[in-house]
């Protein structure tokens, strides 16, 4: 696996893959949010996109979501 893009939000790492349809017709966000070198969750959703430019910029959005989720559910 070759990820596309790597970004790091709020203290984890997001590195970002998507992938093709086997039709050829467009691309799904997927990702995995990396919270240090040895836990990680994968993301993806069944939502399409044109283009893998499209798909990866959801991707991240996605996973800065999940994040921002994830971290004001622990401060309450």
């Amino acid at each position: 696996m070759v990820m596309d893009t790597q970004e790091d939000y709020k203290g984890c790492v997001i590195e970002t893959n998507p992938e093709e349809l086997t039709d050829g017709s467009g691309w799904k966000p997927s990702c995995i949010i990396k919270i240090n070198p040895f836990e990680g969750t994968w993301l993806n959703t069944d939502q399409t996109f044109p283009t893998r430019d499209a798909a990866n910029a959801a991707s991240i959005l996605a996973a800065k979501r999940l994040i921002d989720r994830s971290q004001k559910a622990t401060e309450e």
